[in-house]
């Protein structure tokens, strides 16, 4: 899983601006009036977001079958 989520992060996070670049939309994006260092910090906002809901969701995945009662 640590594997998973690293190599999660990594992409995503290579991907943040080299993507819509890439595609020809980054251009577009950054014709209006925003700041680069604004866009950059919104999507790195939207990376840790989902980052923490996914650390969250494999975290809750080793939890809760720990606690749940044994049936025999």
């Amino acid at each position: 899983m640590t594997l998973f989520i690293g190599i999660l992060a990594i992409s995503a996070g290579a991907g943040l601006l080299v993507g819509d670049e890439e595609k020809g939309i980054l251009d577009l994006v950054l014709a209006h009036p925003v700041s680069r260092t604004a866009l950059f910090c919104g999507r790195l906002l939207g990376l840790v977001a989902i980052l923490a809901i996914v650390l969250a969701v494999s975290w809750l995945s080793w939890v809760i079958p720990q606690a749940a009662p044994a049936r025999s």
